[in-house]
């Protein structure tokens, strides 16, 4: 198996950052409360994803994960109910993979018959901007564009109540 690179560049970027602003608490960490950091990809599919285009419209919920993370199936399939459940609500779920390769990632979202948008973060140009240090790692924007929680792991529960809140 190829070492995970994307990873190692994961956890190394808001490292970087912080070391060169000489604060290691929030350097390159989106947090509760900010403006979510802007980015335009497309996904694998070819759709265009800008998360700019859901301010003032729609809460969204990144999801930053790998294929090869251990859960990444549970936690992909908890993604998937989460979107059948709130995306005539509003919800818009943007799923961002951290892997090398874009097999494993569409893989998974096959397996679970994912209908949301999948972007393949080779660079961790996205990651960086949310300061993404372990995976999975959730962030849910409200409708004005900020950021209502980051959810670290694979509980469902703090992610639930999350997107419930924003749903509000």
């Amino acid at each position: 198996m190829k070492p995970p690179h994307t990873l190692v560049r994961i956890l190394a970027i808001p490292a970087l950052i912080a070391a060169l602003s000489g604060n290691a608490l929030t350097a390159g960490k989106a947090q509760k409360g900010d403006l979510a950091p802007d980015f335009s990809a497309s996904s694998l599919d070819g759709r265009k994803v800008a998360l700019s285009g859901h301010r003032g419209k729609s809460p969204v919920l990144l999801f930053f994960f790998a294929e090869f993370a251990s859960g990444s199936r549970k936690d992909f399939a908890r993604l998937k109910d989460l979107d059948d459940q709130y995306a005539d609500k509003g919800l818009r779920v943007i799923a961002l993979a951290q892997d090398e390769e874009k097999d494993g990632p569409v893989r998974l979202a096959s397996s679970v018959r994912a209908r949301f948008p999948l972007v393949l973060d080779r660079d961790a140009a996205i990651a960086g901007k949310y300061g993404v240090q372990a995976l999975p790692h959730a962030v849910v924007i409200d409708r004005s564009g900020r950021i209502a929680a980051v959810v670290v792991g694979s509980d469902a529960d703090p992610l639930d109540k999350a997107v419930a809140q924003v749903l509000k």
